[in-house]
């Protein structure tokens, strides 16, 4: 199997051999057939006539190959001129030539095609004789592959004495322009030493002015020079490219790059460009109009074709830069004329550069894009055009100068008469001044006595003057807390004083308003209001206001200890009157309740006493029985009847009872109690009255607390009172809400700074409305149900601690969320 292999190889590698001599052999033949093409180089000419003797064919499939176009004879079809220009094309183009070197023995001469951007360039000689070379280069390959290093495309053509046939394939993202020619090592050397000179002073133009306008910059820091010079380095590295010298002398090797700056370089001339136009015209201030068109028509595109050349398609963006030039050209050259017309100086300089630029981009793209010939004017178009422009705009930026140096010495003139009046005014004013000084002086040692006198008044006073609070005397310090510092800047805790700013404002400006006057000056009393202390306590003050034009002088009067004692005043007088009425009502009543009590256990007895002698003796009289009529009284339910006119007139006597405990104060005696204990105690028994099993009971006592001196009774009756309300409150919440839980918690902590007790009771019920919480401690007010609730619970409650235990008894609530109870007691009564 293996010899059949390599038997098998080496007939297909003969086979190979003999038809490539075959096409060499048909491809020499070519000479003679075209003879009278044949292009024939000596000393006579300074270029070898060329003209109608190049033949070309599309390779729209890009495989064809040197032996395949022998196949393809009929197809050739011959170019009129040596310079063509074929536009954008994704296809590979074969050129013919064939050439005879009549020159001196040993002299070469050259094939040269002058356009630098070719991919890529296949160069391939066949003599008459069957010898083949070739030779492949390109920017898309090395440098180093060129025959003769030159920026365009130039292949030797050696002295065989003979007709040789010269194939070259090309292929090319770029538009595709081939200016061939053929000449001689003299006309060769001759053209390079005219034409390098004139690219090298042209760049060598493009540097000066470039570290012209960068010195500009560093001088007078006008972003305009630094926008021109990024504009003569974008056109400048756009010339290289397009000439071939930038990938000759810069990057040689980088065959990405060099595929991909060509249209990167004209973005960045078109963003700089833009750029310029808009600082050099101002036309974000004089031209909004079309500064948003060069905004979102040039500069912004250029910019992401800038980008997209980098990662994107190199055709696309060729023809999309391409695009945006073409269009935008007509644009400026609009723009420019319309500044002219606005008596705008700068814009002529501006003018005549650009159309320069415009007519020979213009040109270039029509060369691009295949509607011109390629010939020296049209190749050169942009560097003409360029020149022009840089020319006008370099005349434009020194008339700039010019203008800046005329507006600046009629500036100075300006200002040297000013100074002259100014030294005038200066003088008035400095005569001016001493009185002010002596008049300020004045207002500073007034200003210093108003300040000490408030300063020693014994109430807090505040001065108030452009919507400012400038001073604070200490005695408003020591009060509130805040200091000058903390409401002079909107801190935190200024955040709890700004309603007394808006209501001050508020009052001041009614005031100004019902007095007619701008200025309102006058006192007015203010009505009471809270303040919160920086330490978050509230205090009720009053104050008298003194307004004097801007200044407001407010003298504040703490009356939270005054309020207290009259709202205390009020509830014990409201609660003595109430208690001498239930006093009184409870000795009216107490008699008939004794015989309704008395009567119905008589009636029990002698109803259903059966070892009474007299009963069974008053039911033998009768013909019965007292089992008969023991029988009859529980038949008819008599008995039960009885029972509960008794209950009931026990109740009504605790509730004299409490309503006498109410009125009148009772004998004590105070024991020490472990307060943990008594809690619990107070606990357990409320659960055989309440069902608390269903409540949960959240249970915070702190550690080491003291004993506390107390009456048993009377604390557990007033914890009960307030666990029952607690329940009740919850079961109704829990009847109306399926996953709501009822819970207490309970907290005991000592007060160090008081010497008290603290005992806390929250419950998680309803809360309690802001009416019913105002009046929750008077006798009789009840919120419960006919017949559930008596009303007296939490008033005598409130009275055990306030005034049996000389403690206090507080209510904390928020609708929704629950009440919490606060129970103070002194660890020891005197």
């Amino acid at each position: 199997m293996h010899n059949f292999n390599s038997i098998f190889y080496l007939i297909k590698s003969i086979t190979k051999q003999v038809c490539f001599i075959v096409v060499i052999s048909y491809l020499s033949s070519l000479g003679s057939v075209f003879a009278d093409g044949v292009v024939v180089i000596d000393n006579q000419g300074e270029y070898a006539n060329i003209n109608g003797k190049i033949d070309f064919i599309e390779d729209q499939s890009l495989k064809l190959s040197l032996s395949d176009i022998a196949n393809y004879s009929q197809e050739w079809k011959p170019l009129d001129q040596s310079e063509v220009s074929l536009g954008f094309s994704s296809s590979a183009y074969w050129f013919r030539l064939f050439v005879k070197n009549q020159l001196t023995e040993k002299e070469i001469c050259f094939l040269k095609i002058g356009y630098a951007l070719i991919d890529y360039i296949d160069f391939h000689v066949v003599s008459e004789s069957g010898d083949i070379k070739t030779i492949r280069t390109g920017d898309r390959r090395p440098f180093s592959t060129r025959e003769i290093e030159d920026h365009h495309f130039v292949f030797k053509i050696e002295n065989k004495k003979e007709i040789q046939a010269i194939y070259i394939r090309v292929q090319s993202t770029n538009s595709l322009r081939f200016p061939f020619s053929v000449l001689s090592m003299t006309e060769y050397l001759k053209e390079r030493s005219w034409i390098m000179p004139i690219y090298w002073m042209y760049y060598g133009l493009i540097l000066v002015l470039l570290v012209i306008h960068l010195y500009l910059f560093i001088a007078l820091k006008e972003r305009v020079y630094i926008v021109f010079s990024w504009f003569l380095a974008s056109w400048a590295l756009l010339e290289l490219t397009h000439n071939g010298f930038a990938f000759q002398f810069f990057w040689p090797n980088t065959i990405i790059f060099q595929d991909r700056a060509l249209p990167f370089f004209v973005s960045a001339s078109i963003v700089s460009l833009g750029t310029f136009f808009c600082y050099y015209l101002e036309t974000a201030k004089q031209y909004p109009r079309f500064h948003k068109i060069l905004t979102y028509g040039m500069i912004v595109p250029g910019i992401l074709i800038g980008v997209y050349s980098i990662f994107g398609d190199q055709i696309i963006a060729s023809k999309a830069v391409l695009l945006i030039a073409f269009i935008m050209s007509p644009l400026l050259l609009i723009l420019t004329l319309y500044s002219v017309i606005k008596g705008n100086r700068l814009a002529v300089n501006l003018t005549f550069g650009f159309v320069g630029l415009l007519i020979g981009q213009l040109l270039s793209n029509l060369l691009h894009w295949g509607y011109l010939p390629l010939n020296t004017i049209t190749d050169s178009s942009v560097q003409i055009g360029s020149a022009v422009l840089l020319f006008f705009f370099t005349f434009g930026l020194a008339d700039r100068l010019n203008i800046m140096k005329k507006g600046i010495e009629q500036s100075e003139l300006i200002i040297s008469q000013q100074n002259i009046v100014l030294e005038d005014s200066n003088k008035l004013l400095f005569l001016n001044n001493k009185e002010i000084v002596k008049s300020h002086e004045k207002l500073k040692i007034k200003e210093q006595q108003l300040r000490d006198i408030l300063e020693k008044l014994p109430v807090p006073v505040l001065l108030y003057e452009n919507k400012k609070i400038v001073f604070l005397n200490k005695i408003f310090e020591n009060t509130f807390g805040y200091t000058i510092e903390d409401l002079s800047e909107p801190a935190k805790d200024l955040e709890k004083l700004l309603p007394l700013k808006h209501q001050l404002q508020r009052v001041v400006d009614d005031y100004r308003q019902k007095s007619n006057s701008v200025s309102g000056d006058g006192t007015l009393q203010w009505d009471s209001i809270q303040i919160a202390c920086k330490d978050g306590k509230l205090l009720e003050v009053e104050s008298r206001i003194t307004i004097s034009g801007s200044q407001i002088l407010i003298v504040l009067n703490d009356i939270t200890e005054q309020r207290k004692t009259q709202e205390l005043m009020i509830q014990t007088e409201r609660m003595m009157s109430i208690g001498g009425l239930a006093a009184g009502m409870a000795h009216e009543i107490n008699n008939p309740l004794a015989g309704i009590i008395q009567t119905a256990s008589i009636l029990s007895n002698r109803l259903s006493d059966k070892t009474m002698p007299a009963n069974n003796k008053a039911a033998e009289a009768a013909n019965t029985t007292m089992e008969s009529v023991y029988q009859f009284m529980e038949d008819r339910g008599i008995l039960r009847m009885l029972k509960a006119v008794t209950d009931s007139g026990k109740r009504i006597g605790s509730i004299i009872e409490n309503m006498l405990n109410f009125a009148r104060k009772s004998d004590f005696s105070f024991s020490a109690y472990d307060p943990t204990v008594l809690l619990e105690k107070t606990v357990t028994l409320a659960s055989t009255d309440l069902d608390l099993k269903s409540i949960i009971i959240e249970k915070k006592y702190d550690d080491d607390l003291p004993m506390v001196e107390c009456t048993e009774s009377e604390i557990q009756q007033v914890l009960l009172n307030v666990f029952n309300n607690g329940a009740h409150a919850m079961f109704e919440k829990q009847a109306l809400e399926k996953d709501y839980r009822p819970k207490f918690c309970l907290k005991l902590s000592k007060e160090i700074e008081f010497n008290m007790l603290r005992i806390e009771i929250k419950d998680n019920g309803p809360g309690i409305e802001k009416e019913t919480f105002k009046r929750i401690f008077e006798p009789f007010f009840t919120t419960k149900p006919i017949g559930v609730g008596t009303g007296l619970g939490l008033s005598v409650s409130f009275f055990i601690i306030t005034e049996n235990h000389k403690g206090t008894m507080e209510v904390e609530s928020e609708l929704g969320k629950g009440t919490n109870f606060i129970i103070r007691l002194p660890l020891v009564q005197e």
